[in-house]
């Protein structure tokens, strides 16, 4: 729930709402405002097995040992290509955006069944990533596709005890989880270092554009992050949720691919995307346009 990210967003609306919101992140001070405001703010490194037992210990202690509402909403970024992975990098962004997020859904299933007299909601925040194949962004992706199959699986699971699973497949939302990349010295896609990002985002209009000096700003255009959190905090709060809610800018477009274009066309339709956008980044040189012509 670090500021001016998606977590933070949720921590305040759910406030707003009314709801008892225990706010959690790695330090204290990065949720200073929310502190501010009255909501309640622990430490908590999801990778880190004793930090979410303390904190499922502490919500116990503190609610008489149930809650009806869990968002679980870990997310980095690490903009790779596969060839240029750093499996260190790799096995991190796992930790945090998916074992972290099945970690402390185990761990609170207890209190959210504890609470089966209200509304209970687990609700996972995944990304449009999830479904479709993004150049550059494997990791996260399939993290993603991954969360979106455990939420699945665990909705079916949890249906006998009266809680419901909200998968939440966010588009382009204003945020912090973009951070600029440099490539490694020795990566094949040298020749289009200039324009990497730019191919990244271009492919997907993503919620970033890339300045002169190679910083990352939000996109005009993109979903303000209260506007996507008001959307989530009131689905979540149904009696009967719908089992996934599509948020955010472009959401239609990946929504009406992914359901009813067959998968062969939609990724060939994304290959060819990327494909103008890496020759005409690539113009000039020779050994990257020989592939491509071979290719095609």
């Amino acid at each position: 729930c670090t500021a001016g990210g998606l977590g933070f967003a949720l921590a305040k609306e759910a406030h707003a709402k009314g709801l008892r919101v225990f706010a959690c992140s790695r330090t204290l001070e990065s949720m200073a405002p929310l502190a501010e405001m009255g909501i309640e703010t622990l430490v908590l490194d999801v990778t880190r097995e004793r930090d979410i037992q303390e904190v499922k210990a502490v919500i116990a202690e503190r609610t008489g040992r149930s809650m009806f509402l869990s968002t679980t909403r870990d997310g980095i970024a690490d903009a790779f290509a596969v060839s240029d992975f750093s499996m260190v990098r790799v096995r991190h962004l796992y930790d945090v955006n998916l074992f972290g997020a099945i970690g402390m859904t185990h761990a609170l299933l207890p209190l959210l069944r504890a609470a089966r007299d209200h509304d209970v909601c687990v609700v996972l925040v995944s990304s449009l990533a999830s479904k479709m194949p993004i150049p550059f962004n494997a990791a996260y992706n399939s993290a993603k596709a991954a969360l979106n199959s455990f939420g699945d699986t665990l909705r079916v699971e949890m249906a006998p005890f009266g809680v419901n699973v909200l998968n939440v497949l966010s588009g382009n939302v204003q945020s912090n989880i973009m951070k600029p990349t440099t490539l490694p010295d020795n990566s094949i896609y040298q020749p289009i270092k200039d324009m990497r990002s730019k191919v990244r985002c271009n492919c997907v209009s993503y919620a970033y554009i890339v300045t002169p000096n190679s910083q990352l700003l939000p996109e005009e255009g993109a979903t303000p992050a209260d506007v996507w959190a008001k959307a989530v905090i009131a689905e979540s709060l149904k009696r009967k949720p719908r089992d996934q809610l599509w948020i955010g800018q472009n959401w239609f477009m990946v929504w009406f691919v992914s359901t009813f274009l067959p998968r062969r066309v939609s990724v060939s339709g994304y290959t060819y995307i990327y494909f103008v956008l890496f020759t005409s980044s690539s113009s000039g040189h020779a050994d990257v346009e020989d592939v491509w012509d071979d290719r095609t």
